[in-house]
């Protein structure tokens, strides 16, 4: 075919409807007056920022939001439940100092919405606050608050056109034998939380956010409580959970699609008119994501670097000094010195074992989306993976011992103690995690198994196993946040509130001045 099927028509006009918001965000934000701040505590802000960022090892497009949900909850921590009318005006001259805004592009009437908005959550919060846990509290209030502002400030009208496009897609197209006996009760709302995380890498703040938005469900509704509920169950479905990675392998060409939409250098609207003419473009834009991606995964092996380094230092400082000094009286330099360069090292070699997929790839990737946007709708038919046999998972267990107890040899001869030997592993366990993430950036763009070739066969066959560590660290890791959480209490809470004063002290004299 070479005109539009039902999936195509209905996206192209999404995209008209994209277009016309995003036309009229930057006619509005034109034409209104913005606000405008001075740059006091700029350079402290940002480099903290940058600190504060590879710490965390957030994904690019998770940052703002981030550091919005930062400054809302050191908020409440130090106003309680109490909205002042400035706070509006804080959070923006705080992203701005912070380098996630520029300066003089906030319309005044857009910061007075932030601070209505902060005001009906807080009233929100007052209301359930006696229902739930703090942690709880904060998750049902704070976390969708901040993506509301986040997409407020940085709107992305794209992502509901590429999500509706692949739910009716994958509702209407994809069967999947041999998962079920029944499609589970929360099928469709579970392939929502499938396609919301796994395309549009949306975190469960964002997934909530769009829950209670598609559900309408402001922060005074009678049913507020009740929905946060509904998508805590949901975010811990096993039917999500198998879902994620259903869609997460057919997933390769709405991602592109994606960042065609996102990207000015393609109209897709008006190149879906001509079949031709779009597939050829998306090919264009298949080869530019491999060449973003390349730099992406260099960008990402630097931050994790920077993360290792800094998480190394606070916990050497923490434990591994502390120890050495108490137990043997004095410093093992050779023991700490490695523990400190090897992670970032062996992160630093890793890079060289991930490739950018083929013209094949590319190949395949086209006409997928050629048969999703043009041909006649047929079955997408999935089944389960191949099962192993106990041999290949007795096999591999004792590969998984033999490489720990190999590499744990090998130090102690290097006069490593249990205390270095564990922090060693939980390091190069954390960094084959994070190089097996950024490696996971090429298999989502990847709709063809991937060339293996020596070099990754050694690769897989060595890391393996620190990766599965690595992943059970990582997930412990992010629940505690140790590093997150010195840098909020010891860093962020001081420094931030000492620049506030200075701000404050800074009007207070701008304004004197003025009188004279």
């Amino acid at each position: 075919m070479d005109s539009l099927n039902p999936f195509g028509q209905a996206f192209r006009s999404n995209l008209a409807n994209v277009a016309a918001a995003r036309q009229a965000f930057l006619e509005y934000n034109a034409k209104n007056e913005c606000f405008h701040i001075t740059g006091t505590g700029k350079f402290i802000t940002g480099a903290y920022e940058q600190l504060r960022n590879a710490s965390e090892n957030a994904e690019q497009h998770l940052l703002l939001q981030r550091a919005i949900r930062r400054f809302l909850k050191r908020f409440y921590l130090t106003n309680g439940d109490r909205v002042n009318d400035d706070v509006g005006i804080e959070l923006i001259t705080e992203l701005t100092l912070a380098g996630y805004v520029k300066n003089d592009s906030v319309p005044v009437s857009t910061v007075k919405l932030i601070t209505k908005l902060i005001a009906e959550y807080t009233a929100a919060r007052d209301t359930i606050k006696r229902k739930v846990s703090f942690q709880r509290l904060n998750i049902y209030t704070i976390d969708p608050l901040s993506v509301e502002i986040s997409e407020i400030l940085s709107p992305r009208y794209e992502v509901a056109a590429i999500t509706d496009l692949a739910y009716h897609y994958f509702i209407t197209n994809l069967q999947i034998k041999g998962y079920w006996k029944k499609k589970p009760a929360d099928y469709t709302e579970a392939l929502f939380v499938a396609i919301y995380s796994t395309i549009l890498r949306a975190d469960e703040q964002g997934i909530r956010h769009e829950y209670l938005r598609r559900f309408k469900v402001k922060p005074g509704h009678a049913d507020f409580l009740q929905r946060n509920q509904q998508v805590d169950a949901l975010l811990k479905s096993p039917t999500a959970d198998k879902l994620q990675k259903i869609v997460d392998r057919q997933g390769s060409p709405f991602r592109i699609l994606f960042q065609m939409v996102s990207s000015d250098q393609f109209d897709v609207s008006k190149l879906l008119l001509t079949r031709t003419a779009f597939l050829t473009n998306f090919e264009v834009a298949v080869k530019a994501h491999y060449e973003s991606l390349d730099s992406s995964i260099n960008r990402g092996v630097v931050r994790s670097i920077i993360f290792l380094i800094i998480t190394k230092f606070l916990l050497g400082i923490a434990v591994e000094l502390p120890y050495d000094y108490m137990i043997l009286g004095y410093i093992q330099w050779l023991p700490l010195v490695i523990n400190l360069l090897f992670p970032p090292i062996y992160m630093f070699i890793l890079r060289f074992t991930m490739y950018m997929p083929d013209q094949a790839n590319t190949t395949a990737l086209t006409a997928e989306i050629d048969r999703i946007l043009f041909q006649t709708p047929s079955k997408l038919i999935v089944r389960p993976p191949r099962k192993f046999g106990l041999g290949y998972k007795l096999f591999y267990a004792f590969v998984v011992l033999a490489v720990f107890y190999g590499a744990g040899a090998a130090l102690v001869s290097l006069g490593f103690n249990w205390v270095q030997l564990i922090i060693f592993y939980v390091f190069v366990s954390g960094a084959s995690f994070l190089g097996f993430r950024l490696n996971r950036l090429i298999r989502d763009i990847e709709i063809i198994a991937s060339h293996q070739n020596i070099v990754t066969i050694v690769r897989d066959f060595l890391y393996m196993p620190f990766v599965i560590v690595g992943q059970w660290v990582t997930e412990k890791y992010q629940k505690i946040h140790i590093v997150s959480r010195l840098l909020d209490m010891f860093v962020e809470l001081p420094l931030k509130s000492i620049l506030y004063m200075i701000r404050q002290w800074t009007n207070f004299i701008s304004g004197e001045k003025d009188r004279l």
